[in-house]
């Protein structure tokens, strides 16, 4: 059976620092999937974005030498000829093997002020070991049409920047996601003491393996429960 690792570290000021940690924790995990917190190598730093977007470019590189088999998914700061947007990145077997930018932006927090938003068209469902797979990237969690994208995926990633004012939105909404998608919903969120932490790993029933103490958490994968669950609760 395959498990899921989600990641939930602080992101400090030391670019250096959160590569290290990024690779230290993916390298604990033995599933074949690792999600990591959004932005989680610069965090939302506006005051330089054009370093963020130089030091992600070059992790990138290193990381695509060290992910193997074992898939690495998080998001970035990345520049384009339009200015910048919010890059999640699959990498597996040494090369980005997908990548989705954010579509809805978060207002409160200024998004909107230094990021393009991505076409809703670019929201697909790709594949890992066979395995479909959605994406949607912290406040986008908030858009029922954007849960309908990615209806049919197995397992939905959510890497998050998540505050803690609004922790418990982080708790239901993955969990209604997961109900709802009849999906196992993988939320990663920060550890910054600002931030809501609340990752996990949800079944389709609804059931969270989390623990906010920990940095790791591993969870098993079985595309059964979800053949269950269709059958218990048919839609049509």
């Amino acid at each position: 059976m395959k498990k899921i690792t989600t990641l939930q570290f602080e992101t400090t000021s030391d670019f250096d620092k959160n590569l290290q940690k990024l690779i230290e924790l993916y390298e604990k995990s033995d599933s074949f999937i690792v999600l990591a917190p959004e932005v989680c190598l610069s965090g939302f730093y506006y005051e330089n974005m054009d370093k963020a977007d130089r030091f992600s470019r070059d992790a990138i590189k290193k990381l695509c030498e060290i992910v193997g088999k074992k898939a690495l998914v998080f998001s970035v700061i990345e520049k384009k000829e339009d200015g910048f947007y919010n890059y999640a990145k699959v990498i597996q077997n040494g090369k980005v093997i997908y990548e989705q930018a954010k579509h809805k932006l978060f207002l409160l927090g200024d998004e909107h002020k230094y990021f393009k938003p991505a076409k809703n068209d670019d929201i697909k469902i790709f594949e890992i070991d066979g395995i479909k797979i959605g994406l949607i990237i912290c406040f986008e969690l908030r858009f029922p049409e954007l849960w309908k994208k990615i209806e049919g995926a197995e397992i939905i990633l959510v890497p998050s920047m998540w505050g803690k004012p609004r922790a418990e939105h982080l708790v239901v909404l993955p969990q209604a996601l997961a109900i709802i998608n009849r999906a196992f919903v993988v939320v990663s969120n920060s550890a910054n003491d600002d931030m809501a932490k609340e990752s996990a790993v949800i079944t389709p029933w609804g059931i969270r393996v989390f623990g906010n103490e920990k940095e790791l958490i591993e969870a098993e994968f079985d595309k059964n429960e979800i053949k269950k669950i269709k059958r218990a609760i048919p839609y049509e």
